[in-house]
């Protein structure tokens, strides 16, 4: 069983690392980059017709403002996401499991038209057609030194969850270009897009959930 390497930051990394020792993997939790609150000024939520939240991160440390917000329609990409909304009072009136693309495509076809996005200091843009999309950073997460541990980690064939574009950015270029004793898995394929070659395999989730990461992940801990 090859190990299975976990990049992404905390609490993510601990959930899915308890996710994959239920199935019977063995996790390495390796955060690279380490969530921390950003001040931010609550907009007025009479300026709005919808609230978009693309990471459960952004619910988590949008702090006591996010109470203000709570009476727009709230619309998560993920299940993750939208339990985080919910457990921080807000109440999802759709989930989208695709990407933020695809759910602010579904909001624009619903006739929302000014859309407030809580996100992170580092976010992809989302084309909102018709509507205006006013993205409030509420969170940041700065890269942290790999572990001592990280060379020997790395050194011996492993399978890396790559959750992020930033995360495959990455991992890559603390890899380098000797990486053909590695899987990559990635959440989505635009992610993917962000790893480059040179991997012994790059594989890609059905759809970008942790659940449908880790399905594929307990085949490719089996192979190399």
């Amino acid at each position: 069983m090859l190990p299975l390497l976990i990049v992404r930051p905390e609490p993510g990394a601990s959930q899915t690392a308890a996710r994959a020792t239920a199935l019977g993997l063995e996790p390495h939790i390796i955060p690279l980059f380490e969530i921390s609150s950003v001040g931010w000024a609550v907009a007025d939520p009479g300026a709005f017709d919808a609230l978009l939240l693309t990471s459960a991160n952004a619910a988590r440390h949008a702090g006591a403002g996010l109470a203000a917000l709570a009476d727009l329609p709230c619309f998560a990409v993920g299940d993750t996401t939208a339990e985080a909304a919910r457990a921080h009072g807000l109440n999802p009136v759709m989930v989208g499991n695709s990407d933020a693309q695809f759910l602010v495509d579904a909001m624009v076809a619903g006739g929302y038209r000014t859309i407030l996005w809580l996100t992170g200091a580092e976010h992809s843009a989302i084309d909102a057609g018709p509507a205006r999309i006013t993205p409030v950073i509420t969170y940041a997460a700065p890269e942290v030194a790999p572990p001592v541990a990280w060379d020997a980690v790395i050194a011996r064939p492993a399978v890396v969850m790559l959750h992020s574009a930033r995360a495959a950015r990455r991992v890559g270029e603390i890899v380098g270009p000797l990486r053909n004793h590695l899987i990559a898995l990635a959440i989505s394929a635009p992610v993917a897009d962000a790893c480059g070659t040179g991997w012994h395999r790059l594989a890609v989730a059905a759809t970008p959930t942790d659940a449908d990461m880790l399905a594929l992940a307990l085949e490719l801990c089996q192979t190399l």
